[in-house]
């Protein structure tokens, strides 16, 4: 019996990865760095750190400034969260808390940024339990954010399945010793390899875990790793 869904946020709930990444590209753009925006692919799901840390080595600058620069032109040019939401977001929430089922967040982002993004998304009143990668020493692809996720939703491993995208995310999950849904992306075409399941959106996403809803039903030992279930 599934118990539990957690969710990533950026890439699974909102389409905010390119988003972000254009953001970036404008930056980069402003300041005079070259840079091609497919080489700024890889920061989708990335630690915060990650992308502090090329821009401050990009701009020659240290990491401090880099930080405030890149929060002031962040704050100057906001994501409308609500247009970027994605496809069956609310229908698969709704789905889930009817049928009694815990909805969890696990994401990468500062805890301000999720707060916006539920708000503005309008979806806050689902989620029991929200950590930010902001709370631990080390955040996605490290486990920690899983296991304490795990933790706090106070049920056993196997009643819970996580919707990811990104291969940080997908690993922390299957670090913590989770079943993992991952969500394609046609832009980015991440390696998703490591995921149990691999679908095109959350509509798909649905069918798996009603699917998985009595285990009796699908053996999880048993499935090949990117299996996909009609």
């Amino acid at each position: 019996m599934i118990r539990a869904v957690i969710f990533d946020m950026d890439g699974v709930l909102i389409d905010s990865e390119m988003a972000y990444i254009r953001i970036w590209k404008s930056l980069y753009d402003k300041m005079q760095i070259p840079i091609k925006i497919e080489d700024l692919y890889f920061l989708a799901g990335s630690p915060h750190h990650v992308e502090i840390d090329l821009f401050s080595e990009k701009a020659g600058i240290d990491q401090e400034e880099a930080e405030r620069i890149h929060t002031e032109f962040f704050r100057r040019n906001p994501v409308d969260y609500k247009k970027i939401r994605k496809h069956y977001v609310k229908e698969i929430l709704n789905d889930l808390s009817r049928k009694k089922i815990i909805i969890a967040l696990a994401s990468s982002s500062k805890p301000e940024n999720i707060a916006e993004v539920l708000d503005q998304c309008e979806i806050s009143e689902y989620f029991s339990v929200i950590t930010s990668g902001h709370m631990f020493k080390k955040t996605k692809p490290d486990p920690e954010i899983y296991i304490k996720t795990v933790e706090l939703l106070g049920v056993q491993k196997e009643e819970i399945i996580v919707i990811e995208d990104s291969p940080y995310g997908i690993k922390a999950a299957k670090s913590a010793g989770l079943c993992v849904i991952a969500i394609e992306d046609p832009i980015l075409c991440y390696d998703n390899k490591e995921a149990d399941f691999v679908v095109k959106d959350l509509e798909e996403a649905e069918r798996i875990i009603e699917k998985c809803w009595d285990l009796s039903s699908v053996d999880m030992a048993v499935l090949p790793q990117g299996s996909q279930l009609p």
